[in-house]
């Protein structure tokens, strides 16, 4: 709930997007290729920070411990108190390098485990084309060059992962909506496939991209419409002040 507030403004409002020029800025403002590569990765997979590194659940627990003390008499008695522990469950391994082909001018990523899903975990296949995100994907080809096929891409907690956005002032899903809103605005996806690229368990969070996609194009056309008429208004300035022009300099002849 707190990373969905951060993406609307005081009024309700979403927050201004940022623009993939400035993304890509942002990145290389980052020390190490390793962080660079991971921010890259996020934002075209659209994955989650829990699904690409390794994912720990913790759950906390109240057991109930007896132990012996003092009193202030100097007699000795078992009392039984609360003691919070945190169990600290593994429940997903780090995206590996042989996840990641490069085929027909795709990336694709396989086997991406999506844990939003409650009642078990999905897998899923996630392809990026090339041409459209070659900055980004340049990164990550960079990075994983490095690697040999059965290194983990960044084996560390989402915590640093978290921490390494938090670097350049990105959240993860922040990247998420900027990528959804690509998907639907440039790639022309309807809400059934962001519903399959993000595996939500609904199509319902597509209808809010694919409804702002419409509406960026009404307000293009009107935009466009408003220029046009801008510039009709402009040549009809113009010809009014020729005529002008042309009255005034025919008054030296007939004056």
């Amino acid at each position: 709930m707190g990373n969905r507030k951060r993406l609307r403004n005081e009024d309700g409002s979403i927050k201004q997007d940022i623009s993939e020029r400035k993304l890509y800025n942002d990145i290389r403002l980052l020390p190490t290729l390793k962080e660079r590569a991971f921010v890259a990765f996020v934002y075209v997979t659209g994955a989650r920070v829990s699904e690409v590194v390794r994912h720990y659940k913790e759950k906390n627990l109240n057991r109930k411990v007896t132990k012996t003390i003092q009193d202030e008499d100097g007699y000795l008695k078992k009392i039984t108190e609360n003691s919070p522990i945190t169990e600290r469950k593994l429940v997903g391994e780090p995206i590996i390098k042989e996840q990641i082909f490069f085929e027909n001018n795709f990336m694709i990523v396989k086997n991406v485990r999506s844990l939003k899903r409650r009642s078990k975990t999905m897998i899923r296949t996630i392809p990026i084309l090339l041409d459209k995100e070659d900055k980004f994907i340049q990164i990550v080809k960079d990075y994983i060059n490095t690697l040999d096929e059965k290194d983990p891409l960044f084996d560390f907690t989402r915590v640093t992962g978290w921490r390494i956005m938090n670097k350049i002032g990105l959240y993860t899903h922040h990247l998420r909506h900027m990528r959804a809103t690509k998907l639907a605005e440039i790639y022309d996806f309807d809400s059934f496939q962001l519903q399959q690229f993000f595996n939500w368990s609904t199509s319902k969070p597509g209808d809010t991209y694919v409804h702002l996609t419409a509406k960026a194009l009404k307000n293009k056309m009107l935009k466009i419409k408003e220029v046009e008429q801008n510039e009709l208004d402009k040549t009809i300035r113009q010809g009014v002040h020729k005529k002008m022009e042309s009255d005034k300099w025919w008054d030296y002849f007939t004056t």
